[in-house]
């Protein structure tokens, strides 16, 4: 095209030499063919010139839309960039869910010791959500219930039968004997030599209760503080964050929190952990009580032949431990005394049964809900 451009303006400087009158006139009057020659060649100057002319500027417009087209293919990207938020940074983001509606977050969890002091937030999780514990250890519940020995024991006065059989089962009566000397009532003025029981019993007494209450403490085993973070300015997927990725302080894990035993909001945010802020004890054992203090008690009595046990005629002496016992002499029975001090044997209480009551629980629901695992 440029080369066709540029043989028709030589044509037409060429007709344009031919055609004038003065031209010729300067030929005719001595010019040479030379003259014509040159005359000629300038011609073709000039159009050389506008042929170069004409290219510069043609070259200069391709130019120019070449420097347009890129230009605004970079304008358009920029445009892009500058409208939108940059990019999330893989590196120390990544794009999660956005949290659902009642729940906070995104949060990342710190273990410790709960008898440890709290060790904070760390950044980029370094705002302090809530803290909370799993795994409630309540430790031992065992309940028990002793007496202490007998103490102030003190004893009944003797019950006195006679009887003929040896099994003392058809007694013909029986009379109650007291520390001093007891007449014996006429149905009981029988030989010595007939069979006797002699019995007393423990009347009065304590015992101190010992009570086992085995009641261990209670305590968490883990402490996990919940720590919340800013999400960052990337861009991300329709309904996402870009969320910073949680340190080596946390556990690794991206999670929301609720306060309450929930149920996680949806199949993103799944893995559930229930967590409490505290628990309450009540655990404990009925009371432990001591029965009356039973038991036998040991001695003897001996058989008078006079009713008010003068003159020293004893007929013979019996065990006050409960047996059938036979006499040693054939005269009547007329009075009965207590040798000496009567003795408590093994002398006991009865514990009562003391049972575990009372409850532990965690208190203070806190539902934490991760992200599944990809």
């Amino acid at each position: 095209m440029l080369r066709m451009f540029s043989i028709g303006m030589i044509a037409m400087a060429i007709g344009c030499s031919e055609s004038n009158p003065n031209a010729m006139d300067d030929t005719s009057s001595g010019t040479t063919g030379g003259t014509t020659t040159m005359s000629t060649t300038t011609e073709s100057t000039t159009v050389t010139t506008t042929t170069m002319s004409t290219t510069t500027t043609m070259s200069t417009s391709t130019t120019t839309d070449a420097t347009t087209e890129t230009t605004d293919d970079a304008t358009t990207m920029s445009v892009d960039t500058s409208t939108g938020a940059p990019a999330c940074d893989a590196a120390s983001h990544r794009c999660v869910a956005e949290v659902p509606g009642g729940w906070e977050g995104p949060i990342a969890i710190r273990y410790s010791e709960p008898d440890a002091s709290d060790p904070g937030c760390a950044g980029p999780y370094d705002e302090p959500a809530v803290v909370a514990y799993a795994d409630l250890l309540t430790g031992a519940h065992d309940c028990d219930c002793q007496c202490g020995p007998a103490q102030n024991v003190e004893c009944s006065n003797v019950t006195l039968t006679g009887d003929n059989n040896n099994n003392c089962g058809t007694p013909f009566g029986s009379m109650m004997v007291n520390e001093g000397c007891t007449a014996t009532p006429l149905a009981l003025q029988i030989p010595g030599n007939s069979y006797w029981r002699a019995t007393a019993m423990i009347t009065d007494g304590t015992c101190a209760e010992q009570p086992t209450a085995d009641v261990g403490p209670a305590s968490f085993d883990d402490r996990l503080t919940l720590c919340g973070a800013q999400a960052a300015a990337g861009e991300c997927g329709g309904g996402e964050l870009c969320t910073p990725l949680p340190g080596a302080e946390h556990d690794g894990r991206i999670c929301i929190w609720q306060l309450g035993d929930l149920e996680c909001p949806n199949a993103t945010w799944s893995q559930r952990t229930l967590l409490h802020q505290d628990y309450e004890d009540t655990r404990g054992c009925t009371a432990c009580t001591c029965s009356d203090v039973s038991g036998e008690c040991d001695g003897t009595v001996s058989h008078v032949a006079t009713a008010d046990c003068s003159g020293g005629f004893s007929l013979g002496s019996i065990g006050v431990d409960g047996d059938c016992q036979l006499g040693i002499s054939a005269q009547t029975v007329r009075g009965v005394t207590i040798n000496g001090m009567l003795s408590p044997v093994d002398p006991q209480c009865s514990p009562s049964t003391s049972i575990e009551n009372g409850s532990i629980a965690a208190t203070g629901p806190v539902t934490q809900c991760c992200l599944a695992p990809d």
